[in-house]
C-alpha cells in the first residue's frame, strides 16, 4: 500500500512553480516533502539518476509530497506516473504570456531563452495537458493565475486545496 499522495504543482517555466513550493514549506504547520524535479537533475546530473532518487524518497515518504511538473513536455507515461504516484490533485500556475516574459527577463538567478512564440505556444500546451491530465486520472484541478504580487494569494489557495484534496479530510 502507498504511504504517500501527491499535489503536482506545475507550469511553465516562469511562473513560480518553486517559489509557491517553497512558500508552502515555509508555512507553519506544513508536514510533508518537496520535490523540485529540477534541483534533482541539477544534484545528480543524470535523468536516470534523478529518477532514482525520485523513486527512493517516495519510497521513503508517507505524507503529503508536493511535486512540480512541466506539462508542456512530452511523456507518454505522464498519466500511469502520476496515478502511481497517488496523485491526489493537480495545479497549475498560469500567467499572461507578457508578463511570463517579463519574469523570465528580469530573472537573473537563471538564463532562460525568451522566445515569445514557444512561451505562448507552452502556456496552451500545458493548459489543455492539465485538463486532460485531471480527466484521465480523475483528479481536481485548480488553475491559479499566479500574477505578479500575489504569491502570497497563491500560496493560501493552494494550501487549501491541499488540504481539501487529503485523504484525511
Amino acid at each position: 500500500m502507498v504511504s504517500f499522495w501527491t499535489i503536482k504543482i506545475a507550469g511553465v517555466s516562469g511562473t513560480g512553480k518553486t517559489t509557491v513550493m517553497q512558500g508552502l514549506k515555509s508555512m507553519s504547520g506544513f508536514v510533508g516533502e518537496v520535490i523540485i524535479y529540477s534541483q534533482l537533475l541539477r544534484e545528480y546530473g543524470d535523468k536516470d539518476l534523478a529518477d532514482l532518487k525520485l523513486a527512493d524518497i517516495l519510497h521513503r515518504t508517507s505524507g503529503l509530497v508536493l511535486m512540480d511538473d512541466h506539462l508542456e513536455f512530452d511523456n507518454p507515461n505522464k498519466t500511469r506516473n502520476y496515478m502511481r504516484e497517488n496523485t491526489r490533485g493537480l495545479v497549475l500556475l498560469d500567467v499572461p504570456l507578457k508578463d511570463l516574459m517579463s519574469r523570465v527577463s528580469n530573472d537573473a538567478s537563471r538564463t532562460r531563452e525568451i522566445k515569445p512564440r514557444d512561451m505562448s505556444r507552452n502556456l496552451q500546451l500545458s493548459r489543455r495537458k492539465a485538463m486532460q491530465l485531471s480527466h484521465e486520472t480523475k483528479v481536481p484541478l485548480l488553475v491559479i493565475p499566479n500574477l505578479e504580487g500575489e504569491v502570497n494569494r497563491s500560496i493560501a489557495l493552494i494550501a487549501a486545496f491541499v488540504a481539501t484534496n487529503s485523504p484525511a479530510f
